[in-house]
């Protein structure tokens, strides 16, 4: 089995104490709930950058 290496660390704008960690640059904006200050955010994986964001409302 090939084991992928995670060399990108983005870490939560609002406290800086979780991070997510990405392999590679992807087209894809993801939302992320931080595991420390269980706040929202986004992570834009093409730009590796993280900005504060609400929670929105599920759809249906």
């Amino acid at each position: 089995m090939e084991e992928f290496q995670m060399d990108i660390h983005l870490s939560c704008p609002w406290c800086g104490g979780s991070e997510i960690l990405v392999d590679h640059r992807t087209k894809a904006t993801i939302s992320v709930q931080c595991a420390k200050c269980r706040k929202i955010y986004k992570a834009y994986l093409d730009l590796l950058k993280t900005e504060k964001s609400k929670a929105q409302k599920r759809m249906g």
